[in-house]
């Protein structure tokens, strides 16, 4: 319970140094009075901990994030074709280059993109 209490104190100190109140809106935060490493030069507190408090208070539930990375596939596939620019169907064409699913997969690595791929079409093999 003192470790609860503590946590709360600390949030409620940073807050009010850092925005000028002890319970900044959540929806619209304020602009900041100063800065992090001043705040924390202020606590006697370590930089990250003042990060991690002024993150944790703003955070809204996020649902967790799931890995893309389940399978690990085989280099040379079975029972796949292999899609290269020769071979490759206009639908699948579509599929990869549809404004849709590039904004969507903007911020995937390359890895996981071949994997939305072979989601959508499991009998093809994208390198």
């Amino acid at each position: 319970m003192r470790h609860n209490s503590e946590l709360t104190a600390q949030t409620k100190e940073i807050m009010f140094l850092r925005y000028g109140t002890e319970a900044p809106s959540k929806e619209k935060p304020p602009k900041p009075l100063l800065t992090m490493a001043f705040v924390a030069k202020l606590t006697k507190l370590p930089l990250y901990r003042v990060n991690y408090l002024n993150r944790m208070y703003f955070k809204e539930s996020m649902p967790a994030r799931q890995s893309l990375f389940v399978p690990k596939y085989r280099s040379k596939p079975k029972g796949r074709a292999v899609v290269t620019e020769l071979n490759i169907t206009p639908e699948e064409f579509r599929f990869l280059t549809c404004d849709e699913n590039i904004q969507a997969w903007a911020h995937l690595p390359l890895m996981a993109r071949c994997i939305m791929f072979h989601r959508q079409y499991p009998d093809r093999w994208i390198r």
